[in-house]
């Protein structure tokens, strides 16, 4: 059996990195095609999640889990961020958010996960706590599982790998989000904006007809 796929022993090196844990587990099927039967379904369980009811989901990260959590109470803002081992990206804002669950989860494509493994590579976070800013009254607070061990950071501020991780994971959840918000009423405020837009006389829309000019009487 390939070491690939054996979480104790000699494994490669590229295994120690986040990117190298999602390789190994893309590796798994492969790794144990032609092995007999029962000893690949007593094996595979290593190479996947296993889903409330007992059921095995594979796992797209290499199971590297993160949950990111921004708070910045002065303006009263909220949000928050979950990679799940299957490649789901959960989100959740303002007071979801501030009670730290979700209201939304999306399937990430695999470039977009290679993308945050990568980042989460730069950053340094499955070994050593941001930078923290004493002075900032932002809160953000990390939670990892890049092994079998997990990790938590508390901090202050937005240091570079904050900013960096929150400029990837927005725009994707903003994305996936997009199709649920407009499916939304209109709001009043926004109705009112877009007929004010189209009214005549508007750079947007063509003047309203004019009134023919009367001819005085002679």
């Amino acid at each position: 059996m390939s070491a690939a796929c054996t979480r104790k022993g000699t494994a490669p090196a590229r295994a120690n990195t986040v990117r190298g844990r999602v390789r190994r587990a893309a590796s798994c099927g492969t790794a144990l095609a032609g092995v007999f039967v029962g000893f690949v379904v007593s094996v595979a369980g290593g190479c996947h999640a296993i889903d409330e009811w007992g059921n095995r989901e594979p796992t797209r990260t290499g199971e590297v889990t993160m949950s990111l959590s921004i708070a910045r109470p002065s303006e009263q803002a909220y949000e928050l961020f979950r990679v799940t081992r299957t490649g789901d990206l959960e989100y959740g804002g303002g007071l979801r958010a501030f009670n730290g669950s979700t209201n939304w989860s999306g399937v990430m494509s695999d470039e977009e996960i290679r993308s945050f493994l990568a980042l989460l590579d730069e950053t340094g976070w499955c070994d050593t706590s941001p930078v923290t800013d004493d002075e900032s009254a932002v809160r953000v607070r990390i939670e990892l599982r890049c092994t079998e061990r997990g990790r938590t950071w508390a901090v202050k501020g937005m240091p570079e790998g904050v900013t960096r991780m929150h400029a990837l994971l927005d725009p994707i959840a903003r994305k996936r989000l997009q199709p649920e918000l407009d499916r939304l009423p209109e709001s009043s405020e926004a109705r009112e904006k877009r007929e004010g837009a189209l009214a005549p006389g508007t750079p947007s829309a063509p003047d309203a007809p004019k009134a023919p000019a009367r001819t005085p009487a002679p």
